[in-house]
């Protein structure tokens, strides 16, 4: 289990890595949104869901990590709704239908869980992440949306 949290571990630093140098002003060089520890706490803990996906050698080339959540605020219907917190596949996997087993195996214990919805995060600059969720049918719930203070101060200033 422990080769398999390292193993976790890299592809996380992976897409922190690749995140950061899309938005450097957000994410912190060298760090990741989950280290090896947590990777096995994660694997240990029955409320944590995580598929793996392996090459013919056996060695996991691509991951998906969800959680159950029910909303707990008082003007939220209290429904079951299965979270994609992060999915990735190696580079030199991407097109080779990893992904695609993933995201089967997601559903599939979505609907085994009998949750209402299947809910997941992208960013914006992520434009291959959000074409592949849009193929099972995903579309935009709500936006987050930001405006970054220092660059409208500057253009400001420059009047």
């Amino acid at each position: 289990m422990s080769g398999d949290a390292a193993r976790l571990a890299l592809m996380l630093r992976k897409i922190a890595e690749y995140h950061r140098r899309a938005r450097p002003d957000i994410f912190l060089p060298g760090s990741a949104k989950y280290g090896e520890s947590d990777v096995l706490e994660k694997l240990a803990d029955p409320d944590n869901i995580i598929f793996a996906a392996a090459d013919a050698d056996g060695n996991a080339v691509g991951y998906a990590m969800a959680v159950i959540r029910v909303p707990d605020a008082p003007h939220l219907v209290k429904r079951k709704v299965f979270y994609l917190d992060d999915l990735f596949v190696e580079e030199e996997y991407r097109g080779s239908g990893a992904g695609t087993l993933l995201m089967d195996a997601c559903l599939t214990c979505a609907r085994e869980l009998s949750c209402g919805a299947f809910e997941l995060n992208v960013w914006r600059f992520d434009g291959d992440a959000s074409r592949f969720y849009e193929k099972y049918g995903f579309r935009v719930q709500r936006q987050e949306m930001e405006l970054k203070l220092e660059e409208k101060e500057g253009k400001q200033n420059e009047s």
